[in-house]
């Protein structure tokens, strides 16, 4: 297991700018996003890992009574996580640290947990290995992340015009990551990895998303 000791940095502006976006406008996103959320959190564990759970925005599919330890290394998020878990019957436990440095053995979960989230972190290709080491055989990835367009077209280019103002405004969250081909890299025993591209003009940069499940 890592031995390092992570400390949790005092959020900067846009931080807890994004805590507040995602808290206020988290039914306006998840209506856009429930029908691929459905589908994807079926037959869970009783334990889930969850990488970046942010607000909390996954965890009304989780039943009532799971445990969720939430791998979330921003502090502006922790206060609107806890609500909501107490809302919805969740057992939650935070580990404020980065998804590229998860505090558990090898082959030890279950099932792991990222939704919007592999746009923001600093190294996906670490993270996702990580998320692979951590699996036992036969554990889950589940995964719904924007990711660039394919091709050449109106949204590409959108997405590599705006790629960083986007950034800053959104807490380094990347418009033109290949999280396909990063997840595809590493030896699955099995993959499930679905396209969708439903047009959303308030977000249309991130509005590219891969979306399935792999298994260890």
């Amino acid at each position: 297991m890592p031995t390092t000791t992570y400390t949790t940095p005092r959020p900067s502006r846009v931080a807890r700018l994004n805590a507040w976006f995602f808290d206020t406008f988290d039914n306006m996103i998840d209506k856009r996003l429930r029908e691929v959320k459905v589908g994807l959190f079926r037959d869970l564990p009783p334990t889930v890992v969850e990488i970046g759970a942010g607000a909390g925005a996954n965890l009304r599919y989780y039943p009532a009574r799971t445990t969720v330890i939430a791998v979330e290394p921003s502090a502006a998020m922790h206060d609107r996580l806890q609500c909501r878990a107490d809302a919805y019957g969740i057992d939650l436990c935070i580990e404020p640290r980065d998804a590229a440095h998860l505090p558990f053995d090898d082959a030890s979960v279950d099932l792991v947990v990222s939704t919007l989230v592999l746009c923001t972190v600093r190294d996906p290709d670490a993270a996702i290995a990580e998320i692979h080491r951590v699996l036992r055989p036969g554990g889950r990835f589940l995964f719904l992340e924007h990711v660039i367009a394919p091709g050449r077209g109106v949204l590409r280019a959108a997405q590599r015009l705006v790629r960083r103002p986007w950034s800053r405004a959104f807490d380094g969250c990347d418009t033109c990551r290949d999280t396909a081909a990063a997840i595809e890299r590493l030896p699955w025993d099995s993959a499930d990895i679905e396209h969708r591209h439903p047009f959303d003009l308030l977000f249309f940069p991130a509005s590219m998303h891969i979306y399935g499940e792999v298994t260890r």
